[in-house]
């Protein structure tokens, strides 16, 4: 007999031959792949590679997160394990990787206890993991009073990020990916590390791995990998550089690396109806300038966007495609720079200026334009850094987390603010405490209240109802400010809250129309209004449900408990009470007369309708 083999599947969050390595994915130990490592969604923060093996130096993981001393959480602690003899900065990694889950109802660890080195060994647990950021202080004599030697980790959190000068507000200091961007969030490489930090780069080309010969759509959304070369997209762009005034830097370097630096006080980049036209002045540095150029035929200022399939260059020469092939804001005589231009490996030594005209990474004032550079980086901040750091809230927001000198703070914002210092007022259409509200308001954003909500004309749009139009339609509800009845005859259910239209089964009895909204006529009855009404005093006495006639009976030729049945052969008369008398039989008789359409009547009987 061939011997057994035990398969053996690592559990999530290990990997490898004998499930002995560790996985680093962002979005947690199931997106881990067992095998190979590969990790869905991408690295966990300050790790790269394939399989997220590579770990950036000189990064705790602790420095995340905020630490308080003889802090613990409150009861129920949404506790995993306890991890024995590890350090805090490995809890706090586990922590982020999403360990920290309750029965898996929760992914995200948001804070941890840990036990100090050299603490009593009855504290037992020294990595505590928590799906929760609520903590408590303890009380003298209470059961946790045995328990001084916490500490406290909460996560470093901002509620929107709009830059990278945003996440050093709340201590993280460290150049790396991160999500930022407001109102739609980016990932974005932040440097940390130039001139005090802050920087949001986006661009960056330093080894030829990302081609820029990219279409306009690839231009504007971004492309290539942010911690190598890549664009940023002019999308994300745009928004980064008009929420405030924004300067940029521009750092370059040759193939001896030599460097230089271009800085401009004033940049943003226009929206997409303007072909993103870049606007830049205020040059400094030692590269000497080649993008403002006060020679308006070389300069960027006021130009809108080209690629090498949307030529906005206002030329007859496609300076996309005649020259690099990459995306630029190119002038008429297709300017002094090119930063988006091919890579080129072979043209710039030995022998300098020896490329083709143009063709590749081009800063002209420093080098010509046959010498295309090796490396150059683009990054934008706000051009009041650092002096918008460390300012207190603004608006009546308050400070809710860390000493304000230590920029380890989170601003908790009024109803109608947002932003890490409350400064931005809610957009069109949001409402309330960091404008997490959502208006709903029938005669549009304009007339919402960014502070309740409330809609100040023209009451709540289809759907919603409420002092502040935020509570949705009950069953049976639609409509604005829900003053609509569902008549559906599949029930409530099926009824859309702001339409009334039924998704299926047709109306119910009674009600007929596009969203079952129009009673049935005098003499329509039923589902839909389909049914026909057979009352002997008139359609006034039909019921428009069931046909019931309420006085009088059913009119000649039908009968039943709602006359919708009609007479069997042989009957005739309202309520179907008479008896035919035809000498051909009941076929001939008329079900309402009872007069015999031929051969006159039966034997025993005479009359108009044999009735005698």
């Amino acid at each position: 007999m061939a011997p057994s083999h035990l398969r053996r599947e690592c559990p999530d969050g290990l990997y490898g031959a004998g499930c002995t390595q560790t996985c680093n994915c962002a979005a947690g130990p199931a997106a881990c792949d067992k095998k190979t490592g590969f990790c869905t969604g991408g690295c966990l923060d300050f790790w790269t590679g394939d399989a997220c093996k590579t770990r950036e130096d000189t990064v705790p993981y602790a420095d995340l997160f905020i630490k308080e001393e003889g802090r613990f959480f409150g009861e129920p602690p949404y506790w995993i394990t306890d991890y024995n003899d590890i350090d805090a900065d490995e809890c706090a990694r586990r922590c982020l990787q999403g360990y920290g889950s309750y029965d898996g109802v929760n992914p995200t660890c948001l804070s941890f206890n840990h036990r100090p080195a050299g603490s009593p060994e009855g504290v037992s647990a020294r990595c505590w993991l928590s799906s929760s950021d609520k903590d408590t202080a303890a009380s003298p004599g209470s059961e946790w009073d045995s328990w001084p030697y916490r500490n406290y980790y909460q996560r470093k959190h901002i509620l929107t990020p709009k830059d990278c000068t945003d996440l050093i507000a709340v201590g993280i200091q460290y150049s790396s990916v991160y999500t930022i961007g407001h109102p739609q969030p980016f990932q974005a490489y932040c440097d940390m590390d130039t001139d005090g930090g802050g920087w949001t780069v986006i661009q960056r080309r330093q080894d030829g791995s990302v081609p820029f010969d990219k279409t306009w759509i690839e231009y504007e959304q971004g492309f290539g990998n942010t911690r190598g070369e890549y664009w940023l997209g002019l999308g994300n762009i745009h928004s980064l550089t008009t929420q405030k005034q924004n300067e940029l830097y521009v750092y370059l370097e040759d193939w001896e690396r030599n460097s230089r630096f271009a800085r401009y006080s004033t940049f943003s980049v226009g929206d997409a109806s303007s072909k993103y036209t870049a606007t830049i002045d205020g040059y400094s540095g030692n590269a000497t300038d080649s993008l403002y150029n006060s020679n308006s035929r070389h300069g960027i200022n006021t130009r809108k966007f080209s690629t090498i399939d949307q030529d906005n260059d206002g030329v007859s020469t496609d300076c996309a495609v005649t020259f690099g092939q990459g995306g630029w804001w190119y002038t008429p005589s297709c300017g002094f720079s090119m930063l988006n231009g091919q890579y080129l490996t072979g043209c710039s030594l030995p022998a300098p200026g020896s490329c083709s005209s143009a063709d590749g990474i081009i800063w002209y004032t420093w080098l010509g334009y046959r010498y295309s550079l090796k490396k150059t980086v683009m990054m934008t901040r706000p051009a009041d850094f650092p002096a918008s750091l460390f300012r207190p809230c603004e608006n009546g927001g308050t400070l809710t987390s860390g000493p304000e000198d230590s920029g380890l703070f989170i601003c908790a914002c009024p109803a109608g603010w947002n932003g890490t210092f409350c400064d931005q007022v809610c957009s069109s259409g949001e409402f309330g405490s960091n404008c997490t509200g959502t208006c709903h308001c029938a005669s549009g954003d304009s007339v919402c209240d960014i502070r309740t909500g409330v809609c100040s004309s023209g009451g709540c749009e289809a759907g919603w109802n409420g002092s502040n139009c935020q509570t949705v339609c009950s069953h049976g509800e639609f409509g604005r400010n829900c003053t609509g009845t569902c008549h559906c005859v599949s029930g409530d259910s099926v009824c859309d809250i702001r339409t009334g239209v039924c998704s299926s089964g047709g109306c119910e009895a009674g009600w007929k129309g596009d969203n079952c909204q129009t009673v049935c006529l005098p003499g329509e009855l039923g589902p839909n209004c389909t049914g026909t009404c057979h009352c002997a005093s008139g359609d006034s006495v039909c019921d428009i449900r069931t046909g019931v006639c309420s006085s009088g009976g059913c009119e000649a030729g039908w009968k039943g408990s709602n006359c919708q049945t009609v007479c069997s052969p042989g009957e005739f008369g309202p309520n179907c009470t008479g008896t035919c008398h035809c000498a051909s039989g009941d076929s001939v008789c008329d079900i309402r007369t009872g007069v015999c359409s031929s051969g006159g009547c039966e034997a025993g009987w005479k009359g108009s309708n044999c009735q005698t």
